[in-house]
């Protein structure tokens, strides 16, 4: 393999439409601080990849594959120690009633189980459709106004929760209207997945903590359910080229992805979603008025 200067040539002149590595590091970076932002990664992936020359489209979906293998790995090291509190929840004798209210023991397991189910009916549907926003130069107003709908969702639920004291116990209606809402985040690229996740808890009434915590656990069988579907389905569309490139945009998420959920941590727990709303809402109505 050439050295790092003499691959980005290469990738150029390979099959046309391949990313330097520049670039899977740039779109990697975008990757790693916009999925737990709430501002929507997709969107931003879209509106990178949109104006990238030698990007092909249709190679879009696998490496925003690769790019959620980064961000999976961030959310794995980062809640190293919840996961283990889950997985002894599985195996110890449940406290039932005893238990505190926020516990991660079976019931939070349970929880997180529902929620996904409640994922996959609104994701699964909508697929085609959320993959055409990828590939569709022509969606790309859609994704700006889907973008402005994000900030909406963040305004409206950071004032709801500033009004009444949160609670830490998650129960299954919460749990399955949160999963609803990462269906939607899922299908629509507008739609932040952490924003609508968050902003779903802080509406039924959870705590800023309590909110970002479930929000994120929830995320990791989502992003490893995405990634095995979508890499069966893509795999095979992975040229020697895009090795490098691939490789190099998902250790960038990665990194940059640990950084990015010590911030949104830090944000709501303090109440100031609100500045992620009036950048939605900016970028959204820029696209929208001049893509």
């Amino acid at each position: 393999m050439p050295a790092l200067g003499g691959a980005d040539v290469a990738l150029r002149r390979a099959g046309g439409g391949c990313l330097t590595v520049a670039e899977a590091v740039l779109l990697g970076a975008v990757q790693g601080l916009t999925e737990f932002l709430p501002v929507s990664s997709s969107a931003h992936l879209i509106f990178v990849q949109h104006h990238l020359r030698g990007f092909d489209p249709s190679k879009a979906p696998l490496f925003d594959v690769t790019l959620h293998v980064g961000t999976l790995l961030s959310l794995l090291v980062y809640y190293r120690r919840e996961i283990v509190e889950m997985a002894a929840g599985l195996v110890a004798p449940s406290r039932g009633a005893r238990a505190a209210p926020d516990a991660l023991d079976r019931r939070y397991v349970l929880l997180i189980a529902l929620a996904m189910i409640a994922t996959a009916l609104i994701a699964f549907p909508l697929r085609d459709f959320a993959e055409s926003e990828f590939k569709d130069p022509r969606m790309i107003r859609i994704v700006g106004l889907e973008l402005v709908v994000t900030g909406v969702l963040l305004l409206t639920a950071e004032r709801l929760a500033r009004r009444r004291a949160g609670r830490s116990r998650i129960e299954p209606a919460d749990a399955a209207v949160v999963g609803l809402a990462q269906g939607l985040g899922a299908a629509f690229g507008g739609i932040s997945r952490s924003g609508a996740t968050i902003a779903a808890a802080l509406y039924r009434g959870l705590d800023p903590k309590a909110a970002v915590r479930f929000s994120f656990l929830l995320s990791i069988p989502a992003i490893l359910g995405a990634v095995v579907v979508e890499g069966k389905s893509h795999l095979g569309g992975v040229a020697p080229a895009d090795v490098l490139p691939f490789v190099a945009g998902t250790v960038t998420a990665f990194v940059v992805g640990m950084a990015a959920i010590k911030m949104v941590v830090e944000f709501v727990q303090r109440g100031r979603l609100v500045y992620f709303a009036v950048y939605c809402w900016v970028l959204g109505t820029a696209v929208v008025l001049f893509a």
